[in-house]
């Protein structure tokens, strides 16, 4: 895999690099897109919003010929754009799988991954501090955040994976947590366990059949967010963060927040708990206000952003937004106190 640091963008690079080509800390981004295309435009206003609300820098893979020449340093000063080829035809995998892709050439020791249908809001940056504490050389695997959704074989039972993880329906006990968001973060540590399963992927490697477990040939399976799952289960992966990327529309309540309200969250979806299962929350799952998913109009997106930068900057926006049964906490470790049950992690 070859990819190149766009020119204009090469004194960025050379001031947050190390002599070894690493970054210590970085978003990163994949996309393909037409300058004027509204890919670009919605990866635009995600590199917006980290400028805005971060203070760590942003690598965005283009995996196409042109990028819009308003994009310069001088504007975008933590802004790294590289410039990657696809897969390819030779190559008949999803797009998708550039994601997986795009973390190996990072070179990152510490990686957040954006959707460009995302936008990251104030205190995103707890996410680093996070993922550095919880993935280490003793778990060196990349954790996901729970889906807001519980999918289970119930609904949709044609899902081929469902041959090896779950022959006992409706327990399903070889699934060793919920259904995971393909959000992750990861630390150098888990780029051994990355490499593996895009290997697995790409090389249409087969998971040999066990005891009441069903062979399952890696490529079939479609799409990155299956694959991660899929991964984690295989490997009876436990940690799981708490629901980070959450719609767009949710941060009305942010919004809606004032000092008076101190720790108790306004009234709407963005208080919520995420929906509860039987299995693994029976109470529903905690969310935080880190980024916002789902931002598919630019336009809109650009209000969403702006309104919020605009509550930050007089000091009205909450300075905390993870929340779990309508009260606002700072950290992971205050929530923990509170809620030693939760099974999710921040």
């Amino acid at each position: 895999m070859r990819v190149r640091i766009d020119h204009r963008f090469l004194k960025n690079y050379e001031r947050l690099a190390d002599k070894d080509g690493w970054i210590e800390r970085a978003f990163v981004n994949y996309y393909a897109g037409a300058p004027d295309g509204k890919h670009t435009k919605m990866s635009e206003e995600l590199v917006r919003s980290v400028h805005l609300f971060s203070n760590e820098p942003i690598i965005v893979f283009h995996l196409g010929s042109l990028t819009p020449d308003d994009w310069t340093a001088s504007r975008f000063p933590r802004l790294l754009l590289m410039h990657v080829s696809p897969l390819g035809p030779a190559v008949p995998r999803s797009f998708n799988f550039n994601k997986i892709r795009s973390f190996l050439l990072a070179r990152v020791r510490v990686g957040v991954e954006l959707d460009s249908d995302q936008f990251v809001a104030p205190g995103v940056d707890y996410m680093f501090n996070m993922t550095q504490r919880e993935i280490t050389k003793d778990y060196p695997i990349p954790i996901l955040p729970v889906h807001y959704f519980s999918f289970t074989q119930k609904d949709a039972p044609s899902n081929i994976w469902w041959r090896r993880f779950c022959t006992d329906p409706p327990h399903c006990e070889r699934h060793s947590m919920r259904w995971s968001h393909a959000h992750p973060t990861w630390t150098f540590w888990a780029l051994p366990w990355i490499g593996t399963w895009l290997r697995r992927i790409l090389r249409d490697e087969t998971l040999p059949e066990a005891p009441n477990m069903g062979a399952l040939r890696v490529a079939d399976i479609p799409e990155d967010e299956d694959m991660l799952n899929v991964a984690a289960w295989e490997d009876k992966v436990t940690k799981q963060w708490c629901k980070f990327d959450n719609d767009r529309t949710e941060f009305e309540e942010m919004i809606r927040w004032n000092p008076g309200n101190a720790n108790k969250c306004p009234s709407g979806t963005g208080c919520s708990n995420i929906m509860a299962d039987m299995r693994f929350y029976p109470k529903g799952a905690a969310k935080a206000h880190f980024t916002a998913h789902n931002a598919k109009d630019p336009v809109e997106t650009k209000r969403w952003i702006d309104r919020i930068n605009d509550r930050y900057q007089k000091g009205l926006y909450p300075t905390k937004i993870i929340i779990y049964q309508g009260k606002l906490f700072a950290t992971g470790e205050e929530l923990r106190a509170k809620y030693p049950e939760l099974p999710c992690l921040l």
